[in-house]
């Protein structure tokens, strides 16, 4: 999985604990674009300025190991509007462009009910010449892991001024994947009862605590279904 970071021409800081140490698992963004320099026509050579400090940032991230993806003005792939780059970069980032696998506790079951009923023809077109995506059984070491991400998600969340952190266990996703008994057949320690579906969750509770410690509220969302006696159907 790669982390994708934008950096805007204000935030060139190589104090900043993200440049710390090299990462290959994290991706730096920065781009020119006509979106800022049409708009401010008056400010030219302050832009050309920005620019040139943007480069330069660019090639000390380099130097120091960092992974650096930066588009000129002049690049032919630049779209010239922040949000059309950044949906182009994250498309060529995607699991379907990579072949990346997801994490789930398990093999789901064959998906049943009418979901597809749902979609108008417009979006199923969407669907056309994607490929399923592979799914990677998680071992401990992947829950371990995936237990830390959360804590240093709500440490950064909590150094960012936030005062409450939300756990999303809902809506068909690793958490709540793992606590209904439909999706989670696993026969070790995190499947099986009500209590070993739930360790995950109440590890990253532990892990969020310890990061944010007890001044910082914590919540989390579950759906209704999962108080079903088999899980949510479909």
């Amino acid at each position: 999985m790669t982390t994708l970071r934008l950096i805007l021409g204000d935030q060139l800081n190589p104090e900043h604990s993200w440049f710390a140490a090299p990462d290959d698992a994290v991706l730096y963004v920065l781009m020119e674009i006509r979106q800022e320099t049409d708009y401010v026509l008056h400010h030219a050579q302050k832009i050309i300025a920005i620019f040139a400090a943007m480069r330069d940032f660019a090639r000390q991230l380099r130097l120091a190991g960092h992974r650096v993806h930066y588009l000129a003005i002049d690049d032919p792939a630049n779209r010239q509007s922040l949000a059309a780059n950044l949906d182009a970069l994250i498309a060529d980032y995607s699991a379907d462009a990579f072949d990346q696998e997801l994490w789930a506790p398990c093999f789901p079951p064959p998906m049943q009910g009418d979901f597809l009923d749902y979609f108008l023809p417009e979006e199923l077109a969407g669907f056309a010449g994607g490929k399923m995506p592979r799914l990677k059984v998680m071992e401990p070491a992947d829950i371990d892991q995936v237990v830390s991400q959360f804590g240093a998600a709500a440490g950064r969340a909590k150094a960012a001024g936030f005062d409450a952190i939300e756990i999303h266990g809902g809506h068909g996703y690793l958490l709540s994947s793992f606590i209904s008994p439909k999706t989670n057949t696993r026969t070790d320690e995190y499947g099986g009862s009500l209590e070993n579906r739930a360790k995950v969750v109440l590890e990253i509770f532990r892990r969020v605590k310890a990061a944010v410690g007890e001044d910082a509220a914590q919540t989390a969302r579950a759906l209704g279904d999962q108080h079903a006696p088999v899980g949510k159907e479909g």
